[in-house]
């Protein structure tokens, strides 16, 4: 039986206390403030970095009874990404050992979990690699390609919050495959699908309108298709444009942005702000104060990111995702909770899935936390 309990601690220990709560088996709920930590544990609990004040109250002011431990069971991925509602709830998809797409969601905005459910309503199409896009409107948008196929399929939330459509092509005319792709979206609303062709080129495919119709299909980000990855990911800059990560053929991670909302792209170079950084595997978030952030995955499977240091600037340098000993995983993604935190959804080693959140909105991490 678990009980939802204050805890009061200082800044100094306040790392080291949240890391004891978890070995105690409890659980972390916020922990915004060293003096008030709110937690789920064990009854007649005791801490050694942290002392328990009494029950917390409830929004009526009385204690919360004590209730039966939640069921925490493993949830095993092979690849994982975050999407948002418009409600601010974050949604998860993510590819489970049957190869197929199932998501979980927020109850309510920075709360607790739904159970994990197929994607539907039919059964979708077996896949390995996925992404999770957002219409101007809030609907949230899911891309994926065909396991068997290599083609491009999409599904989409008929209403924002709300039930999905099916599973189609992607069009609106020849059928497009593709290794790997990304969604980002342009000052004037319009998705821009950013996709890996059979031929590793980058290719990309934009909406005609805000939350409307496809363009004519993939083409060339480069008019002479030179631009050549193996994994991407895209970012919203402070002031509107979208910025391309990419890990180029040489395991370097590179990056190129627009040279204006809507317009062309300046040439790619490698991320800094020093020597360049190579990885396998990389995603981006954005700040509650607009500066964007970057995640990835290095050659030694462990888990790094940078941030800019102002909105729409340069780089800060590359550091262990923490707060405690380097995270080793083999596919993460970033969601942002409805209070501007961001949070980092991995697959471990053990094929497990993991996240990791920020402590509040622009600031440090809590640590690792089984999904």
């Amino acid at each position: 039986m678990l009980a939802k309990f204050v805890i009061r601690s200082t800044t100094d220990k306040l790392t080291s206390l949240l890391g004891e709560i978890r070995g105690k088996r409890g659980v972390v709920l916020e922990a915004f403030d060293p003096s008030q930590i709110i937690a789920l544990l064990q009854p007649n609990t005791q801490l050694d970095l942290g002392e328990v004040v009494g029950l917390a109250p409830t929004s009526a002011g009385a204690p919360v009874p004590i209730a039966p431990a939640p069921i925490q069971t493993t949830t095993f991925a092979k690849a994982v990404h975050a999407g948002r509602n418009k409600d601010g709830r974050i949604e998860v998809f993510y590819v489970g050992s049957d190869d197929r797409i199932s998501h979980a969601w927020q109850l309510q905005p920075n709360g607790y979990w739904s159970g994990k459910y197929l994607l539907g309503p039919i059964l979708p199409s077996r896949t390995k690699e996925f992404f999770v896009g957002h219409n101007l409107d809030g609907r949230i948008e899911v891309f994926y390609v065909g396991l068997e196929d290599a083609v491009i399929y999409h599904n989409w939330q008929l209403t924002p919050n709300g039930y999905w459509i099916c599973e189609y092509f992607l069009g609106p005319k020849e059928v497009s495959k593709s290794k790997q792709l990304v969604a980002g979206r342009h000052a004037d609303g319009r998705m821009d699908l950013f996709s890996i062709g059979l031929d590793d080129a980058v290719n990309h495919n934009c909406q005609l309108v805000a939350n409307g119709k496809w363009g004519g299909g993939e083409v060339p980000l480069e008019p002479d298709a030179s631009l050549k990855a193996k994994q991407l990911a895209v970012g919203e800059q402070a002031d509107g444009r979208m910025e391309l990560f990419c890990i180029g053929s040489d395991d370097v991670l590179y990056h190129k942005s627009q040279l204006a909302p809507n317009r062309e792209w300046n040439n790619a170079e490698p991320l800094g702000p020093d020597m360049a950084r190579k990885a396998k595997q990389v995603a981006v978030g954005k700040n509650a104060d607009g500066r964007m952030e970057i995640f990835y995955i290095g050659l030694d499977n462990v888990l790094y990111h940078n941030w800019q240091l102002a909105p729409n600037g340069y780089w800060g340098g590359e550091y262990f995702l923490g707060p405690e000993t380097p995270t080793q995983a083999k596919q993460l993604a970033v969601g942002r909770n409805a209070d501007g935190r961001l949070e980092a959804f991995y697959v471990g080693m053990d094929d497990a899935l993991y996240h990791n959140w920020q402590l509040k909105p622009n600031g440090l991490w809590i640590g690792e936390n089984l999904f």
